[in-house]
């Protein structure tokens, strides 16, 4: 189950819709939610004394006191929708960036889910992701459950059919963890994925695919397995394939490891080309299955 559920919050519309979700996991599996809202001490045009930016001690206070009265009116909010839910609110000072301040937070509250649309006050019209969560998915390794903001506006009930894309290795395997608790809660379906690339033709994907299948239904939940050609790239398969599912749970590190390779990896790409929510996780270490 989620006990400590994480929804960062930038005082934008597309970022509250965050707030339903997060209610909703929380109130099926009685834990907590979490408002944070990260106070950054800025000014676009600062005034200037001898070369240092002139800071405003009353303006400042008066900005963190209005951040604070946001964060009380979404905790209402969201114990509005989910009467039993307990909400907390925490405004940080970021010394950081956002993402690490994020970060910080989400590690000294044991937080084992992180619930949060795409952008929010940044725009990143151009991109899927906003910069926020774009550096949350690599760092983080916490399970992250992203969202568009259109998406999270219908992601009031809980998923019944969830796609889990692998690729044979322990780290791609470490999303099958969150993925079962998110199952168990709403009693959705699991389907594992195997795209088959020609260079992997002596893998036997549908005998591995099948033992981890064996576990989850041994687990009391439902498992299918499928396995794909590679007609196209891996991600645009899956892409293809994740139409006909509620939610895409994949771990943002497989074969390829290290966290630097992200950028342009079968996750990232799945991430901005997805219509579906997605639960991300960022493990560490692990190696291929044999």
């Amino acid at each position: 189950m989620f006990h400590s559920i994480l929804v960062p919050l930038d005082g934008s519309q597309a970022s509250e819709r965050a707030l339903g979700p997060a209610g909703t996991l929380a109130a099926v599996s009685g834990g907590e939610v979490h408002l944070v809202h990260v106070h950054v001490a800025a000014s676009v045009n600062p005034i200037m004394e001898e070369g240092l930016p002139v800071i405003d001690a009353q303006l400042q206070s008066q900005a963190e006191a209005h951040e604070r009265a946001y964060l009380e009116r979404m905790a209402r909010q969201v114990q509005g929708q989910t009467v039993a839910t307990c909400v907390t609110t925490r405004l940080i000072q970021g010394s950081e960036t956002v993402a690490q301040t994020i970060g910080m937070y989400a590690r000294q509250v044991a937080t084992d889910l992180v619930v949060m649309t795409t952008h929010g006050r940044g725009g990143f019209e151009r991109f899927w992701l906003g910069s926020v969560a774009d550096s949350l998915v690599r760092s983080l390794v916490i399970p992250l459950l992203l969202l568009r903001p259109t998406e999270a506006v219908q992601l009031q009930t809980l998923p019944q059919r969830i796609l889990v894309p692998l690729d044979g290795s322990t780290n791609a395997e470490r999303v099958l963890e969150p993925a079962q608790r998110l199952a168990t809660l709403s009693k959705a379906s699991l389907t594992l994925l195997f795209v088959e690339e020609e260079s992997a033709s002596t893998f036997d994907a549908q005998h591995y695919l099948q033992q981890i299948a064996q576990r989850l239904s041994t687990a009391g939940l439902q498992a299918e397995v499928r396995v794909v050609p590679a007609q196209r790239s891996v991600a645009a398969v899956i892409i293809s394939q994740a139409a006909d599912f509620d939610m895409v749970a994949m771990a943002t590190r497989g074969r390829g490891g290290a966290a630097a390779m992200f950028v342009g990896s079968v996750t990232d790409k799945v991430l901005r080309g997805c219509d579906a929510p997605m639960l991300v996780f960022g493990p560490e270490g692990g190696q291929r299955a044999v």
